[in-house]
């Protein structure tokens, strides 16, 4: 058991007032079965050049009640910084100090990295069946939060975790080829309605090269202002948020700003994803202004089974009011071409889009 402590464990030397010592930094860590509680940090992982063995194998990081100095406040379990390849399997990430212990922004981050790549997925008992256990974040501020700036450190693979309780899920900017799958996310909504710090459950600014697959995302009370995945500034290239799942949200994705390119293929697509009767008021939706403000031109194709967009919309506008199944807020954005199964549910309801976007629908001819 490590507690009670503003900064647990750090790979870098520290003077005789605990400044830092700047060239002395790195150093490997492995923890099993270890509780980290109540700590202001639990774990500081500092500059480390070439592969990293470190690993969390079924700790508990936990904060129960209010750190030794009240003015103090969590701040991640752990954080990484110009680190690559340190590993998270089965552990729990959680603030189970009860209510109105902490505002909701003050309850803490699980991990947090900047220029630093790391593995965060299930750890395989052999003696269980099935044999994985997840990592397991509850009740934090925000379960993931990593960023690039000058420096990349591997790949981040964020795959078959349990988001439980959650005002933000993950939340990765500037970072490339991140993989976010199998992920469980359930979002919990903020009392009072702020649209400049919305809950969500998965958030990309400035990313490119992901893979976003395979993920459910819920909203677990009533009250909803939730988002399940927002996508900002993709720009150019192609990318894709890829059969996912979306229940009870305020708005399944939403798009912001800049995710198009200049040629027909470029820019985001939403293909296979399943949005419920529940989803609140938008199943899709893209906003922006000026030059910005639309996604890729194609959304799917046809000329094959499997080419189509193939999501499942809704149709909850009779319930929830006009534009449900697809909304944009510019009123000069481009036409797109969606391309869609004859199934009526994988093609926008007539009535449930806005008017003012163009779309132009096409229905594969076969299937």
């Amino acid at each position: 058991l490590l507690e009670n402590a503003i900064n647990g464990i750090s790979t870098m030397r520290r003077g005789i007032n605990f400044n830092e010592v700047w060239g002395y930094t790195g150093g490997i860590i492995i923890a099993q079965n270890s509780t980290f509680r109540n700590n202001r940090r639990a774990i500081e992982f500092m500059e480390f050049d070439g592969a990293n063995s470190s690993f969390f194998q079924s700790c508990t990081f936990e904060t129960t009640t209010e750190l030794n100095d009240p003015a103090i406040k969590p701040a991640a379990f752990v954080s990484m910084w110009r680190t690559k390849s340190v590993e998270f399997r089965g552990n729990t990430f959680i603030n189970s100090a009860p209510s109105g212990t902490f505002a909701f922004d003050e309850r803490g981050i699980g991990l947090f990295a900047f220029d630093a790549g790391f593995i965060v997925e299930p750890f395989c008992n052999q003696l269980i069946f099935p044999c994985e256990e997840p990592n397991h974040f509850e009740g934090l501020y925000r379960g993931i939060d990593a960023a690039t700036g000058t420096i990349s450190n591997g790949l981040i693979t964020i795959h078959d975790n349990e988001f439980e309780d959650m005002f933000q899920g993950v939340l990765l900017t500037g970072v490339e080829y991140a993989e976010v799958t199998d992920n469980d996310f359930e979002v919990r909504p903020n009392v009072v309605f702020n649209n400049s710090n919305m809950p969500y459950g998965l958030y990309l600014d400035d990313c490119t090269g992901y893979v976003v697959e395979g993920n459910e995302f819920e909203n677990i009370i009533s009250s909803n202002n939730c988002v399940g995945t927002f996508v900002r500034n993709s720009r150019d290239a192609s990318n894709f948020i890829h059969s996912n799942k979306y229940d009870n949200l305020f708005s399944g994705i939403i798009a912001l700003d800049d995710n198009d390119g200049d040629n027909a293929g470029d820019g985001l697509q939403f293909t296979c994803n399943k949005f419920t009767s529940a989803t609140a008021t938008f199943d899709m939706t893209v906003l922006g202004q000026f030059a910005d403000g639309n996604i890729g031109l194609l959304q799917g194709l046809c000329n094959s089974i499997n080419s189509p967009a193939g999501n499942q919309f809704s149709h909850s506008c009779s319930q929830v009011g006009s534009d449900a199944d697809y909304y944009v807020s510019k009123m000069d954005a481009q036409q797109i071409y969606y391309f869609h199964h004859t199934d009526a549910i994988t093609a926008p309801q007539p009535g449930c889009y806005n008017d003012n976007y163009q779309i132009s629908l096409s229905k594969h001819p076969m299937f």
